[in-house]
Parts: structure tokens; C-alpha cells; sequence
């Protein structure tokens, strides 16, 4: 514990140092949410949150397209009692998909006893169980609302962190009591056969300048996809995993 400090310290000048001399994977795309698109979606959409039509127009738009798959980093917990239909018309498209993958989130300080009894949900969330799962486990979730929690296709987006506050590890998979539940990333890795680490949870291993990395704003791709006779720039979406997130610091969820 005492060389924790310079270890940390260590990892965090290689990755700096690695970021700067390597190269992002050609083939992750973030679709970004920045400021730009909030600002100039307002008039057509209202302000954010988005009503989820906006989502499914999109996917309509972009799925065509064959990428290799749609990741929303972007949590839809609560369903939009103003904009029921909306609601609907992106729970349709995205669950008729296999290519659409969604995000969940594991209450780390919550109180277990109170949340979902896992043997209960284990098949409709894909969970994983092992021969010493807990039948009676209960695991504090924030999951997306309605069918979307129930494809299979969700995973958690929640992050490691070391004891200095700074992230440098990120988890496979959670174990409650014997039940595995999967990661985001491991969702996808199981779904298109990417190797896993051996471990539970692995050291981060990033590529190129965060601030470099290959982006569209959601707003261009959205707007593309609209028009009676689009340009082409939701074609260049074709074989890449295409990340939904955002960057824009008022919505406090950087990806």
C-alpha cells in the first residue's frame, strides 16, 4: 500500500505516453452528443432530454447502414409519461434489432436487500449464473425501462475506481453472491466473440488522445438521416461499433 502511490503514478506516464505515440481503433465511432448538438437540436426537438423518437429516427436511419453495432451510453431509466408514443416507436426499433446494445447501472452504495431478486431476472437480463449463485440474491439496479431491459443486449456502465479517485481498471462483470452481471463491454465482446481477459477486471489499455478520437455530432448524423435524399454521412457508419454518447460538460456523463 505504501508504493501504491508510485505505482499509480508510473501507469498513469506510460498511458499518457502511450496515448500520444498510438492509435485509436478504426472501427469505434463516437456519435457525440457535444454542445453543438444540444444547441442546434433545441428548436426542432426542445431542449434535453430528447424525446426518445429522436433516438429511433436515428437507428432508422443508421441501422440500414450494417454497423457492426449501436451502443447507447446514454441511460433511459424512466419512461416519458408526457411522450408515451415516442416511448414506444424507440422501444420497437431498438429491441427488433440485434445490433442495439443498452446501458444498465449497478447501485454501489444502495441497499441490496431492497433491489430485484436475481434468481427472478436472471434469463430476461442475460445475467450469468454460477454453481454457487445465491438463490435468494438481491442486487440495487437502474435498469432501461420497459422491453429494453429484457433483450438481453444491457450491460453496466459502472467504473472502477482506485483509492486515489482516478479510474485505471475497468470490471468484466460484477459478482453478487455468485451471480455474474456483465459489463457494457462484455455484453459486446460475448456477442461478436472478442477475446476476454482471464481476470474479472483489467487494467485499461487506451489507445490514442481521448480528444482525437474518430467522431460525428449526433446532430449531423441525425439530421442526414432526415432528408429526403441524405448525403452519405450515415453511410460512412457501415461496419463500425458505433458509441452513442456525449462529450457536451452539462450533461456530466463524459464518454
Amino acid at each position: 500500500h505504501q508504493l501504491a502511490p508510485l505505482e499509480h503514478a508510473l501507469q498513469d506516464s506510460w498511458q499518457r505516453d502511450k496515448a500520444r505515440t498510438s492509435q485509436h481503433d478504426p472501427d469505434i465511432l463516437l456519435l457525440n452528443i457535444d454542445e453543438r448538438s444540444l444547441a442546434e437540436m433545441a428548436p426542432q426537438v426542445g431542449r434535453w432530454p430528447w424525446p426518445r423518437s429522436v433516438y429511433a429516427d436515428l437507428l432508422n436511419g443508421i441501422l440500414p447502414q450494417h454497423p457492426q453495432a449501436v451502443v447507447f451510453d446514454v441511460l433511459m431509466s424512466d419512461p416519458n409519461v408526457e411522450d408515451p408514443q415516442g416511448d414506444a416507436y424507440f422501444v420497437d426499433t431498438a429491441t427488433a434489432s440485434p445490433l442495439v446494445f443498452m446501458p444498465m447501472v449497478r447501485l454501489e452504495h444502495a441497499d441490496d436487500s431492497q433491489g430485484l431478486r436475481l434468481a427472478d431476472f436472471a434469463t430476461r437480463l442475460g445475467l450469468i449464473r454460477t454453481p454457487s449463485a445465491n438463490p435468494d440474491a438481491r442486487v440495487a439496479m437502474i435498469l432501461p425501462f420497459g422491453n429494453l431491459a429484457t433483450t438481453g443486449r444491457i450491460g453496466t456502465t459502472n467504473f472502477l475506481l482506485d483509492d486515489d479517485g482516478m479510474g485505471r481498471r475497468y470490471a468484466l462483470y460484477q459478482d453478487v453472491e455468485g451471480w455474474h452481471v456483465p459489463s457494457l463491454p462484455l455484453r459486446l465482446a460475448l456477442a461478436f466473440g472478442y477475446p476476454l481477459p482471464a481476470q474479472q477486471d483489467f487494467l485499461l489499455n487506451w489507445g490514442g488522445d481521448p480528444v482525437q478520437r474518430p467522431s460525428l455530432s449526433f446532430v449531423d448524423v441525425y439530421r442526414d438521416t432526415q432528408r429526403e435524399h441524405p448525403q452519405g454521412l450515415a453511410k460512412s457508419l457501415a461496419g463500425k461499433l458505433v458509441l452513442i454518447g456525449s462529450t457536451a460538460p452539462q450533461l456530466h456523463d463524459s464518454v
